[in-house]
């Protein structure tokens, strides 16, 4: 897994974003090349280091209307204590996480949920899909097993916000509340990062509802 990351992140090295920002989108960076031009000095957000801003009022602005909601997310995405290469490859995990969630979607996740719905029947509106990207594995537990995971976020505050976040998404009529990974590292430990592909939507789409 680790040699498949580097290996995009080298391909990607000198050109990575998310998407190009208009020239009214410009807080919209994520991950941007390595070289930037020299009248932009790109500014990183301190709480998930993820998104990139080309000035200080752009990143205010960026702040207060959407991105304290879903710098939570993605700060949960990469992880506290996750290496370099995994910022800067939340992409191709989140490209992992759909093609994983799309192998398992039609049968065996439903069934899972179904069987963890009985299992837990107090949280039954707070599963989470693990999905092991490495071993293609899938497995659903409650929300409180993560909860590690987001800093602090207290699990009433999670619910809310993804649950507001699943009724504007296409997916958003599913049986549960959203998707963790599994990835290994060099080292063989297991480590659990929030779904990129849910944070990466977040900053995207409320960021773009902001400077419509």
């Amino acid at each position: 897994m680790e040699r498949t990351i580097r290996s995009y992140v080298s391909l990607r090295s000198k050109e990575e974003m998310i998407r190009r920002p208009l020239s009214n989108e410009k807080g919209w960076v994520l991950k941007c090349c390595g070289g930037t031009t020299e009248d932009i000095q790109l500014r990183q957000c301190a709480g998930c280091q993820v998104v990139r801003y080309c000035s200080k009022r752009c990143q205010r602005n960026s702040w207060y209307s959407h991105h304290r909601l879903s710098c939570k997310f993605l700060k949960a995405a990469v992880g506290s204590s996750s290496p370099h290469y995994v910022k800067r490859s939340l992409r191709l995990l989140a490209a992992l996480e759909d093609r994983q969630m799309s192998c398992q979607g039609d049968d065996d996740i439903p069934k899972l949920v179904a069987a963890a719905q009985r299992k837990y029947p107090t949280d039954r509106e707070r599963l989470v899909v693990e999905l092991g990207v490495d071993e293609l594995d899938v497995s659903v537990r409650p929300l409180r097993h993560y909860l590690s995971l987001f800093n602090g976020f207290s699990e009433n505050n999670i619910v809310e916000s993804l649950s507001s976040w699943n009724l504007k998404e296409p997916r958003g009529h599913r049986s549960f509340l959203c998707s963790v990974i599994a990835i290994n590292d060099q080292y063989d430990s297991r480590q659990i990062l929030f779904s990129p592909r849910t944070a990466l939507n977040m900053e995207m789409k409320l960021g773009r509802r902001c400077y419509q």
